[in-house]
C-alpha cells in the first residue's frame, strides 16, 4: 500500500507515518518521500586516515567543506551525517582534494606536510 494511502486508512498524516515507520527505504519515489518527511534525508559517514609519509599522523586538523574534526592517535578521523555532494578534503597543511560523498560509508586518505 504506498504511503500515502496507509496514513489516510490510519487516519493519521503522512508525517505521522513517517515518524511511526522510523525509516523508509529510498526507491524511484523516494525523493517525494524525503520532501515529506522532514525528519529523513540521506546522509553519509566518512571515515579516514591521515597519513604523514606512509605513518598514520595524529592530532591533525581535517576539514571537509564545513566539517571539522582531528585525527585520532592512529591518524584515524570519523565525520559523520554529511550529504552526498562533492567537498574539499584538507589534513593540515597539505593542499585539498576533491572527494566525492554518497550516501552510506565512505572511505578517504589524506596525506598531511
Amino acid at each position: 500500500m504506498p504511503l500515502w494511502l496507509d496514513a489516510r486508512a490510519r487516519g493519521g498524516t503522512l508525517y505521522e507515518t513517517c515518524y511511526r515507520q522510523g525509516s523508509v527505504k529510498l526507491n524511484r519515489t523516494g525523493l517525494v518521500i524525503a520532501l515529506l518527511c522532514p525528519g529523513l534525508s540521506m546522509a553519509g559517514e566518512v571515515v579516514g586516515t591521515v597519513l604523514r609519509g606512509s605513518s598514520p599522523a595524529a592530532n591533525v586538523a581535517v576539514s571537509l567543506g564545513q566539517f571539522d574534526t582531528r585525527s585520532d592517535n592512529s591518524g584515524r578521523f570519523l565525520i559523520r551525517n554529511v550529504p552526498p555532494q562533492t567537498y574539499a578534503l584538507k589534513c593540515g597543511n597539505a593542499e585539498a582534494i576533491v572527494v566525492q560523498i554518497r550516501d552510506g560509508v565512505n572511505q578517504v586518505r589524506c596525506q598531511t606536510g
